[in-house]
């Protein structure tokens, strides 16, 4: 017969084995239920979890503060949702003040930023509480990264010089594969630079060696002299210039290359510079992989007739002398430009001899279209010259030519096709017919193989499950 306890117990659900459990074994069912989740950062089985028994609150505290600002909220739709915004990031940063191992726990901060900018956004009203109005967005933001120390990726706002400084100091000594830099609305763009230089130097002495991965968001455009530029080391630098020009991507290019494999920068506008204003911070590169990414692809229309072809190529400018300035590059990629000729695949091809990918993805061509009249499917004179550039390029293997003009049912390139295929290198282009049912299925009147048209990638059929797997930063 049941005692009353034993039957408190089948009641409730309590197992009291649970407690004897290992507990990588209770680590692996709270990730075996998170991973069901399918709402995301919700967690909303692992907290649920944390009601079933004692044994699982610890693993599943350590899911939901791994990254406890993934799940900060985006939109608002209650009258008191700035109230309701700042008391979350106050509970927040009192829990990790009064319980340190929760805070030592936290191995993602990378929507800080986000939840700043929305603290920022979203100021409190005056029914706000006194715990509400003690939240103020920049020492919130300094107090989060203080209490998590072990964090591995981080995203920050700077505000002015002194709080770039006390930040980069506040992380000086860590380890991070990726830190994110951006500015509020407003800032002053005059002031990005030197914001960039003091953080820099506070957060490894004039070195950011222990970042794999920075990436710099400018809020505006930015113009200075050389030798003001930030002396810093990292292996792959992002620089989101939305808002901004090449010009400000040459003033956050840190003064010291040899150590950054990897550049990339998107979304950019045109700015006047001479050559040597464009070479003088790539003096002495090493980078294995250049992208400059201009797309837009709602700006793009590759269906281009040959004669209306030169009137509507969008796009910015392509500097001759940014395609000779990479000579250690395996991979390049000139994207969204309007402007590319034969010169300056000949300037690319002659400065970059190890160039295995080059994309020049929604770039258009400058040529005149009849440069491309031929015979089917011989090599047009314009295309004669490009497999003669190509040939001088001995490592190349995959090449996407950007957007090339055509003639519906008369040209489709046929000739450069053959030539890749002949030669083994995967060929991409855009402005084929790649509605005509023959080439989409890859026969293209019996002329070579094509891999030219592109096509719309696949919609999931649904979630793959995959057994949970301990993180390495766990």
């Amino acid at each position: 017969m049941k005692t009353r306890r034993a039957s408190r117990q089948a009641t409730s659900g309590f197992n009291p084995r649970l407690n004897t459990l290992p507990l990588e074994i209770l680590d692996l069912i709270a990730l075996h239920l998170d991973s069901l989740d399918w709402r995301g950062g919700a967690h909303r089985n692992v907290r649920n979890l944390m009601m079933v028994s004692k044994a699982f609150v610890r693993p599943a505290q350590r899911i939901l503060y791994r990254k406890p600002l993934d799940d900060f909220p985006l939109v608002y739709k209650t009258y008191n949702s700035a109230n309701t915004t700042a008391n979350r990031a106050f509970v927040l940063r009192e829990t990790l003040a009064k319980h340190i191992n929760l805070g030592r726990g936290i191995r993602s901060l990378t929507y800080l930023a986000r939840a700043v900018m929305l603290l920022l956004d979203n100021p409190v009203d005056e029914y706000a509480s006194a715990a509400e109005r003690a939240v103020d967005p920049w020492s919130w933001q300094a107090d989060i990264v203080r209490l998590a120390p072990n964090a591995s990726t981080a995203s920050l706002v700077l505000r002015d010089c002194d709080y770039a400084q006390a930040i980069g100091e506040a992380l000086q000594g860590r380890r991070l594969s990726d830190l994110r830099l951006s500015f509020p609305r407003g800032f002053p763009p005059h002031l990005q630079q030197a914001a960039l230089r003091h953080f820099a130097s506070a957060f490894g002495g004039g070195s950011t060696s222990r970042v794999e991965e920075l990436h710099i968001t400018a809020s505006n455009r930015c113009r200075v002299k050389g030798d003001d530029r930030p002396e810093y080391v990292v292996r792959k630098l992002t620089l989101d210039l939305t808002n901004a020009c090449l010009a400000t991507a040459l003033a956050f290019v840190p003064k010291q290359l040899a150590g950054m494999e990897e550049l990339a920068t998107t979304r950019f506008t045109n700015a006047p510079l001479s050559a040597k204003q464009l070479s003088a911070p790539f003096e002495g590169n090493v980078l294995r992989c250049v992208v400059f990414n201009n797309t837009d692809l709602l700006k793009t229309a590759p269906d281009i007739s040959k004669e209306e072809y030169p009137g509507v190529a969008p796009g910015n400018l392509l500097p001759v002398a940014l395609c000779g300035l990479f000579p250690h590059a395996r991979r390049l990629a000139f994207q969204g430009f309007r402007d590319l000729d034969l010169q300056k695949l000949l300037t690319l091809a002659r400065s970059s001899p190890l160039v295995e990918s080059l994309s020049l993805y929604t770039s258009y061509w400058t040529i005149k279209h009849e440069d491309l009249a031929t015979e089917h499917p011989d090599l047009s004179p314009f295309e004669a010259k490009l497999v003669e550039i190509l040939d001088s390029m001995i490592r190349l293997k995959e090449i996407d030519l950007g957007i090339l003009p055509y003639t519906n049912g008369v040209d489709c390139h046929c000739g450069l096709r053959r030539y890749a295929e002949r030669r083994g290198v995967e060929l991409k282009m855009d402005g084929c017919p790649g509605w005509d049912r023959e080439l989409y299925l890859g026969k293209c009147n019996g002329y070579g193989k094509w891999m030219g048209t592109r096509t719309f990638q696949e919609f999931s059929r649904g979630p793959t499950y995959y057994p949970p797997e301990f993180p390495d930063d766990w």
